[in-house]
C-alpha cells in the first residue's frame, strides 16, 4: 500500500490515534497510518458520512 503525506484538510488526531500519512481512498472513505498512544502503527479508516449511518460500520484493527 502507498503511503502518501497527509493533506492540508486531512484531520491530525483521531481519538487516541495520531495521524501521519494517508494509506489510500476510495469509495467507502479515507485509510490513515496512525499511532497509537503506545507507538503500536495503525490503520485507521474514516468513512464518508453517507456511509456511517449505522453503529455495526463502526470496527477498529491494531494489527490483528
Amino acid at each position: 500500500m502507498a503511503r502518501t503525506s497527509l493533506r492540508p484538510d486531512d484531520p491530525t488526531r483521531i481519538g487516541h490515534y495520531r495521524l501521519t500519512a494517508r494509506l489510500g481512498s476510495g469509495g467507502m472513505g479515507v485509510v490513515y497510518l496512525g499511532v497509537a498512544w503506545d507507538g503500536t502503527p495503525v490503520a485507521v479508516k474514516v468513512l464518508r458520512p453517507d456511509m456511517a449511518g449505522t453503529r455495526s460500520t463502526a470496527t477498529g484493527s491494531a494489527g490483528r
